[in-house]
């Protein structure tokens, strides 16, 4: 069985959602965004807030990641394949379209205040801060070789490696839908 899932990336402001919605209705499909901002609701100024899914789905308050946003793309697209319709997914955020579009090996969320946490732990003391990033993870703290920036170092750095397993927070390669099913 062939699996068809469209995908329409490109930046900002460029038109997108509206190619989106006329290939959808023309394929007898749905969008599906693929935006980090258009999950927000009530940022109707600052990004499209089409009718399309998963858009305006969490609260301004809520800190938001890929890990939450990746599973729910994978149902949406699921579902709309298993209706027969075609999935367009329309983003800008490139990270977030990868997501949507195939698997990435995502680590669990930090646990919540954790990075108030730590940003505070490197507002106190960076040579600390970044004494305990080079024990976590030594190539993250490779990024800078001076006491001096660790704090930008450690923040830019910090959480991409799990503090307890020292797994990589980092995501890998998309993988095609067909694969995926």
């Amino acid at each position: 069985m062939q699996v068809t899932v469209i995908g329409i990336f490109g930046p900002t402001a460029s038109g997108k959602s509206l190619v989106g919605e006329a290939v959808a209705e023309r394929l007898g499909g749905e969008v599906v965004s693929a935006d980090a901002m258009q999950v927000y609701r009530g940022l109707p100024i600052l990004t499209n807030q089409s009718p399309a899914r998963l858009v305006a789905i969490w609260p301004l308050e809520k800190e938001a990641s890929l890990g939450e946003y990746a599973p729910l793309a994978h149902a949406t697209i699921d579902g709309l394949l298993d209706e027969g319709r075609t999935p367009v997914v329309v983003g800008g955020t490139g990270l977030y379209f990868r997501a949507a579009l195939g698997e990435l090996d995502l680590p669990p969320a930090p646990a919540p205040g954790a990075r108030e946490r730590w940003g505070a732990a490197y507002d106190a003391d960076p040579a600390a801060a970044y004494a305990r990033l080079r024990e976590l993870d030594p190539r993250a703290a490779a990024v800078s070789t001076r006491t001096t920036s660790a704090a930008s170092s450690a923040r830019s750095s910090w959480p991409r490696r799990e503090p307890r397993s020292g797994r990589p927070r980092t995501a890998s390669g998309p993988s095609t839908r067909a694969a995926r099913r």
